[in-house]
């Protein structure tokens, strides 16, 4: 008798276990599905406020800044490099006259 009585309550924690595995998984979709609601929702909200071209406008800038993040940095040592070649063009004309 004190075989059946173990494997029933063994049995029946087992399945509570399971249940409470069980809920904790659903418990974080639903807070994951939830998230994903609201995250979508207020995109969806301020897109809706008339501010869309704003919007539009910041995420090409980042999508061009992002395909080449040092343009302006590149830019500005090619203008270097050309100042510093008119110059020793200046300083190699310079000394062959003297």
């Amino acid at each position: 008798m004190h075989r059946s009585i173990h494997a029933r309550s063994g049995g029946l924690l087992k399945k509570t276990v399971e249940f409470v595995v069980d809920t904790k998984v659903l418990i974080a979709l639903l807070l994951v599905i939830g998230l994903v609601v609201i995250i979508n929702g207020a995109l969806v909200l301020m897109m809706r406020r008339g501010r869309d071209l704003e919007h539009i406008e910041m995420w090409k800038r980042a999508a061009h800044r992002a395909r080449n993040p040092w343009k302006e940095e590149d830019q500005a040592l090619q203008e270097l490099s050309r100042l510093v070649a008119q110059f020793k063009e200046k300083e190699e004309g310079g000394e062959n006259e003297a």
